[in-house]
């Protein structure tokens, strides 16, 4: 209201884009984390080209990107998501490669996440990955989807009870981060098995007309998405690279 009553003849819309235009930017720590950053971006992104893969700006990146043209002056990650297929690439690319992937799981919540990382450990910047699947939904209208989600949200259900009930949230072996780090190999392989079983309950398929966020992604609610709304990705620039983003930002 504030805002509106100090801007005239603007729209909200027009007020927020004004306002974010002029925000400081980053300084300190986090503005060197994001020079860093902006280093590996570039690396990953060449990466990528090398490999014949896309990712696009995700989450926080998202909206700093948009809203920016760069970092969310106070954020010192970025997020970037991947098809499967894509990312079984990378991860089998890995390797013998400069970059080094990490395979982390949460033990509150059913959980399996990717960073990805400098080999060079005295640079400790990293990337955020998720997954995103593909399905295949017959007369894919509004209704069709959102009846999708509620499957989707069964099945994430189900498999959090069984994670907790069954499994009873095993413990991390090593926590590097909050609540994030490695299982022993047996727990591991129950954890994965979840996923698993979960996924051939939602029919993930290779290809599809639509997409979601994965299951074992951190338990965020995305909505399904048809196909078009991600691709053909629109070009856009973060901190003077060109990367990819959604089309229906």
């Amino acid at each position: 209201m504030i805002w509106c009553l100090s801007s005239p003849g603007k729209n909200l819309l027009q007020i927020q884009q004004d306002f974010w235009s002029v925000y400081p930017h980053s300084q300190g720590r986090i503005e060197t984390i994001q020079k860093a950053l902006s280093y590996f971006l570039k690396d990953f992104s060449l990466f990528c080209e090398e490999l014949k893969i896309n990712f696009w700006l995700h989450g926080g990146s998202l909206i700093g990107a948009i809203r920016h043209n760069g970092f969310i002056p106070w954020d010192d990650d970025i997020d970037i998501a991947l098809t499967r297929k894509d990312f079984t690439i990378l991860r089998d690319s890995v390797e013998k490669s400069q970059f080094i992937l990490e395979e982390l799981y949460n033990d509150i919540y059913p959980s399996r996440g990717y960073q990805l990382r400098y080999r060079n450990e005295p640079i400790p910047v990293f990337l955020d990955i998720v997954i995103f699947d593909f399905i295949v939904i017959e007369n894919p209208t509004v209704n069709a989807l959102n009846s999708y989600l509620e499957k989707f949200r069964l099945v994430q259900r189900e498999v959090s009870e069984n994670f907790h009930n069954f499994l009873h949230a095993p413990q991390l072996d090593f926590a590097s981060k909050w609540h994030y780090g490695v299982y022993s190999a047996e727990n591991k392989k129950s954890v994965d098995l979840l996923f698993e079983c979960g996924n051939k309950k939602l029919e993930i398929s290779n290809n599809g007309n639509a997409m979601l966020y994965a299951l074992e992604n951190f338990p965020f609610p995305y909505p399904v998405m048809l196909v078009n709304e991600i691709t053909p990705f629109k070009k856009i620039k973060f901190e003077g690279i060109t990367v990819n983003i959604p089309n229906s930002w």
